[in-house]
């Protein structure tokens, strides 16, 4: 049984960490354009094109959901509303959770109060790991919205 000074755990958490760095500070580069676009547009979210608004959808879903939260379900009607992003993007964990979440959500769609929804919530939450471990981790939803903000460069933060 490895214990927590174990070195070669503390080898792989120090990795993740370093991956974690260098990837939100490369997407940091694109999220800042697109930040600077918004300021120069007298903060106008409607100046963004397709692109730039999965960026910044996306963005914050990563920043918000996996890396501050880790509550995959928690953030349902947003993964609905921008499930093209997740597709453009090529989250397919993220779909697959979508699927695999939807009767909890309707389930719980149907509930009329915040103190029920919360109470569904921490009831179903051991049944619906599985589903939510499908979604993409940290590092690894970082590296598809990167990819697809390189790939899309020269449509971030421009006029």
């Amino acid at each position: 049984m490895a214990n927590s000074a174990d070195p070669s755990r503390q080898e792989s958490w120090e990795k993740w960490w370093k991956e974690y760095g260098e990837l939100k500070n490369r997407l940091n580069v694109y999220h800042d354009k697109l930040m600077g676009k918004y300021d120069r547009s007298g903060r106008d979210a409607a100046a963004w094109n397709d692109v730039e608004n999965v960026l910044e959808r996306l963005y914050y879903f990563w920043s918000a959901a996996i890396v501050n939260a880790g509550d995959i379900f928690g953030y349902m009607e947003f993964m609905i509303e921008n499930k093209s992003g997740l597709e453009a993007i090529g989250a397919k964990g993220c779909l697959a959770a979508i699927d695999k979440l939807m009767p909890y959500y309707q389930e719980q769609l149907k509930l009329e109060t915040d103190s029920q929804k919360n109470d569904y919530w921490h009831r179903t939450k051991l049944e619906r790991e599985p589903a939510e471990g499908l979604a993409e981790d940290v590092n690894e939803f970082a590296r598809l919205l990167l990819e697809y903000a390189e790939k899309n460069a020269n449509r971030i933060g421009t006029d």
